[in-house]
């Protein structure tokens, strides 16, 4: 519960990072567990999302919605194109 904004956050922004349910065709796909997510927590547990949704921001020191200049180029010439990996 206490890292649960965090979790709501990443699931939302850093949906390029999340990994082991892209080739499951019975999983919820990287793009729609935000709101599958938020959709059971708020039948289930309505008070944790409330709490959720109140914290701004990231708390936890190790992530940022920071891109370094740097970081784009990276993914700009590694196939990456919005912080999606390009379709060739």
């Amino acid at each position: 519960q206490s890292n649960l904004s965090n979790v709501l956050r990443f699931l939302k922004t850093k949906v390029e990072q999340i990994s082991g349910c892209r080739d499951r065709a019975e999983s919820v796909k990287p793009e729609d567990l935000h709101e599958e997510f938020t959709t059971v927590l708020q039948e289930r547990y309505p008070e944790w999302l409330e709490q959720a949704k109140q914290q701004e921001g990231w708390t936890c020191a190790a992530w940022n919605d920071d891109v370094k200049e740097e970081d784009k180029e990276t993914k700009s010439s590694s196939g990456w194109q919005n912080g999606r990996k390009r379709k060739n």
